[in-house]
């Protein structure tokens, strides 16, 4: 008797460390004005279910196109560089 394997089913409440990273840096690390941080934390709060984590491609769809100055200052920051490089590669096409 052979029997199948199911493939993993991702949890939809699982955050992505990648979006943690991002966001610790944008609030806890980066010098940015206080109404970027501002904009951000109400697309998060108004658009964004609090039954799931938020993707990788929907925050850094937003940011190219609501926030690209702070986009911008994420690409220079050492800390984040390597993982926003190749998450945008992966999510936006670079």
């Amino acid at each position: 008797m052979t029997s199948t394997k199911e493939p993993e089913m991702v949890n939809p409440t699982t955050p992505d460390p990648r979006v943690q990273l991002i966001l610790d840096t944008i609030f806890g690390h980066m010098r940015i004005s206080q109404s970027q941080r501002d904009a951000l934390t109400d697309w998060l709060l108004d658009t964004q279910p609090r039954t799931a984590s938020l993707e990788i491609g929907v925050l850094l769809s937003y940011l190219a196109t609501q926030q690209p100055d702070l986009l911008k200052q994420l690409k220079a920051n050492w800390r984040v560089k390597e993982t926003l490089t190749s998450a945008l590669a992966s999510t936006l096409g670079g």
